[in-house]
């Protein structure tokens, strides 16, 4: 059965029946008409004060100092999921064999607009009430220590990985910080990462 998951920065349509996953780059144009907007009135009101600001040192500021990372961006708004597509599949293909144990393979981006990634089925979210929710996380800290916490949400989101009955895949690894920590901790995650019993998912 085709489903669809919209996420932070890209939407997914997965298709089992292919084996593959089409991950689409968000680009949030409402968002960034509207900061815009606003920093157009800004822009007026900085004139009547003859301040030294402008709407063009802005826009420069938005667009090429800041980077995706940065929340409430015009940048974020308009790149995040290109970014993200662009290095997930960058980060597979430059991986050796072993790294690439851990990552579902990504087979293509269409210049990050469209990524194409082997399906795999995503572990399900536990409630916060669950007895086994944050398993997860305890097991990859278990292994990464404190270095773990540049990353947290992504480790807390069990839909972001799939169990495969052995191993532990990353499904999404197009953040910096994941990578950082992939290319970090790869060979210590394969040696001593303990997986959660499939059962509790």
């Amino acid at each position: 059965m085709i489903t669809f998951h919209r996420g932070t920065s890209r939407s997914v349509i997965a298709i089992p029946g292919f084996g593959i996953v089409i991950k689409f780059a968000r680009i949030e144009i409402g968002a960034a008409w509207s900061l815009l907007r606003r920093a157009k009135r800004d822009h007026d009101r900085w004139c009547e004060m003859r301040d030294r600001e402008s709407f063009r040192s802005f826009f420069q500021t938005e667009m090429f100092e800041r980077t995706v990372e940065h929340n409430q961006t015009l940048k974020r708004f308009m790149c995040h999921g290109i970014v993200s597509n662009w290095r997930e599949r960058s980060y597979y293909r430059s991986s050796d064999a072993k790294r690439r144990q851990l990552l579902q393979p990504t087979y293509f981006s269409f210049l990050g607009l469209v990524n194409i990634q082997k399906y795999g089925v995503p572990m399900k979210p536990m409630s916060l009430f669950e007895p086994k929710f944050g398993e997860l996380y305890r097991s990859y800290f278990e292994v990464v220590g404190v270095d773990l916490s540049k990353d947290g949400h992504h480790f807390h989101e069990e839909s972001n990985f799939h169990h495969t009955g052995e191993r532990i895949m990353f499904l999404d690894y197009g953040s910096i910080a994941t990578q950082r920590i992939l290319t970090t901790y790869s060979t210590e995650i394969l040696e001593r990462f303990v997986p959660p019993d499939p059962r509790n998912y």
